[in-house]
């Protein structure tokens, strides 16, 4: 039996295929990173690239930060 386990929220998880749309340009000012969009147009997440990668929800919480090496 193997299980995969989510290393965020549930909510942000899906069983089913979904198109998104990755902008290479970040909606803070001076910043640089990712924004994430879906089919409709409606901002799911943002990733900024500060010292590490800061993976954000549309609100701009934090959901996961990836350090560099």
């Amino acid at each position: 039996d193997f299980s995969v386990q989510a290393i965020v929220d549930e909510r942000y998880c899906s069983e089913m295929a979904t198109t998104l749309t990755v902008w290479n340009k970040s909606l803070v000012f001076g910043g640089e990173g990712f924004t994430i969009f879906d089919s409709n147009g409606n901002l799911l997440f943002r990733v900024d690239t500060y010292d590490d990668l800061l993976f954000m929800d549309a609100q701009g919480k934090s959901l996961l930060t990836l350090c560099r090496k």
